[in-house]
């Protein structure tokens, strides 16, 4: 109903990461869009006010990705840029949480509108 995806069927509660997934595999193939595009709302409605997904540089990463490749959120994806920058480490690493654990390199792909 609300264009989610759970990682396993009936045992874990809809979240953006595997709807973030979902979404940019349906929509590189252009297969099944009417759910990629749902999944896509719930990604937009699901952001923080800090512009990421759960203080998560990883999911923050995946909801971009699922975004531009659907070619919806052009504010989302900004204020999740900023987000990135924001939490940035000095070596270029992100902690996968933000403040917590240590740190891991991301590529980002160019993301301009």
């Amino acid at each position: 109903k609300s264009g989610a995806w759970s990682r396993l069927r009936d045992e874990f509660p809809f979240e953006t990461e595997p709807t973030s997934w979902a979404v940019a595999v349906l929509s590189s193939r252009r297969t099944a869009i009417d759910p990629a595009q749902k999944g896509a709302d719930f990604i937009i409605r699901d952001q923080q006010s800090d512009g990421s997904w759960n203080r998560n540089a990883a999911h923050t990463g995946f909801a971009m990705i699922a975004l531009k490749n659907m070619e919806k959120g052009a504010e989302p994806v900004k204020k999740a840029l900023a987000y990135l920058a924001s939490v940035r480490q000095q070596d270029g690493g992100f902690q996968r949480i933000s403040g917590a654990g240590d740190c891991y390199s991301i590529h980002l792909l160019c993301f301009s509108h």
